[in-house]
């Protein structure tokens, strides 16, 4: 039985679209572009958990961390 959860931290974790994807800055033409393309979410990913880090650091709660880190990186 699974139930839905309310959590802000599970919402905030949540990565499914919601609409269409976006295109993507450059389209991934052979190995090279897809391989600068993983690099970058990589980075993208190492920046998110590198703000998340500080703002726990600084005493934010662990949810409003999540909340904050997920609309500065993956917001609209």
């Amino acid at each position: 039985m699974s139930t839905m959860s309310t959590n802000p931290v599970d919402s905030a974790l949540n990565f499914m679209p919601d609409a269409a994807p976006a295109k993507a800055s450059h389209p991934a033409k052979g190995p090279f572009a897809r391989l600068v393309s993983l690099l970058e979410a990589v980075s993208s990913g190492l920046a998110a958990m590198h703000r998340y880090d500080a703002l726990r650091a600084r005493g934010v709660p662990p949810s409003d961390a999540a909340a904050r880190v997920h609309n500065e990186f993956y917001g609209d």
